[in-house]
């Protein structure tokens, strides 16, 4: 693959997962090389692999001239840190889901898994068919970077909580691990949303820090 030119700062994210990169200069030598922080552990089998199988995928497709290194979380940087490290420049790709960062990005958990939300065939659909690629990515260029879905997880289970949930009032002053703009939509129950990276959920239920989860899957 011979480069030409700067690069752009760009980024890849996963409907579910978030694969960001970047590279801003070129090198003479054939073989791009870049390192890819993820906001999962080991631990969590299906991000983690997918985004071991996404570097092979790359490896094999450029015939070599790509190679992409993904380390879990915590290796190089905490999971909330991912965004701005490749924004800076810091780190060349990311790999984690878009509700990350809604903090940053109001509005662009829509784009990644929700409970009761649609189907993974639906979200893909509505990406592809209907008009929602353009606006995840109108929605990353704001930050100069480039939006590419590359992974699906499907709509979430609403939760996992240490006692029953018979109604609604059952969620008023638990501290629920939850994200994006689903955690707005418990706040407005009662409930107190908590922003904590899907690898620190086990510990926090341990601990006693929450109780309750949302995760995709179990």
């Amino acid at each position: 693959m011979k480069q030409k030119g700067k690069f752009k700062t760009l980024a890849i994210i996963l409907l579910g997962i978030v694969f960001i990169f970047s590279a801003s200069e070129p090198t003479e030598a054939r073989t791009v090389r870049w390192k890819m922080s993820s906001v999962f552990p080991t631990s969590i089998a299906f991000p983690w692999s997918s985004a071991n199988r996404f570097a092979e995928e790359l490896n094999r497709l450029s015939n070599g001239d790509i190679k992409v290194k993904p380390f879990p979380a915590g290796a190089l940087m905490q999971a909330f840190e991912v965004f701005d490290a490749v924004k800076k420049g810091d780190i060349n790709a990311g790999w984690a889901p878009s509700i990350y960062w809604e903090t940053k990005i109001p509005g662009i958990s829509l784009f990644s898994t929700m409970p009761f939300s649609l189907s993974a065939e639906e979200h893909y659909n509505w990406l592809r068919n209907g008009g929602g690629l353009a606006l995840y990515e109108k929605f990353y260029a704001k930050h100069g970077l480039k939006a590419i879905p590359a992974a699906m997880f499907g709509p979430d289970g609403f939760g996992w909580f240490r006692q029953p949930i018979n109604n609604i009032n059952d969620l008023r002053g638990l501290k629920i691990r939850m994200l994006g703009y689903d955690g707005k939509v418990i706040d407005k129950l009662g409930a107190r949303s908590i922003k904590m990276p899907g690898g620190e959920i086990f510990p926090g239920f341990e601990r006693g820090s929450i109780d309750g989860a949302n995760f995709a899957t179990p």
